[in-house]
């Protein structure tokens, strides 16, 4: 697995979950990023070719950012 290209995935379908508003969704995406950040901190960036370090870097900063967000909470359901 590569862990670059899995968190450039996670960080776009996190983005799709905020503009949908799929709460539970994106509490699971939520939860591979979190993943996912641990698995790109052990990837060492001086050993990849310029192209793939800006990929890591772009992908580091997407996931350091959907994670800073704050999680939506789905709103209780009252009956009417």
């Amino acid at each position: 697995m590569n862990p670059i290209n899995y968190a450039r995935g996670l960080v776009d379908e996190f983005e799709g979950t905020q503009r949908s508003g799929d709460k539970e969704r994106e509490a699971l995406v939520r939860e591979s990023l979190t993943w996912v950040a641990g698995e790109l901190d052990k990837v060492n960036p001086d050993s990849l070719r310029d192209e793939l370090r800006e990929m890591y870097e772009s992908a580091k900063q997407g996931v350091a950012d959907a994670l800073a967000t704050k999680p939506k909470r789905a709103s209780a359901k009252t009956a009417e």
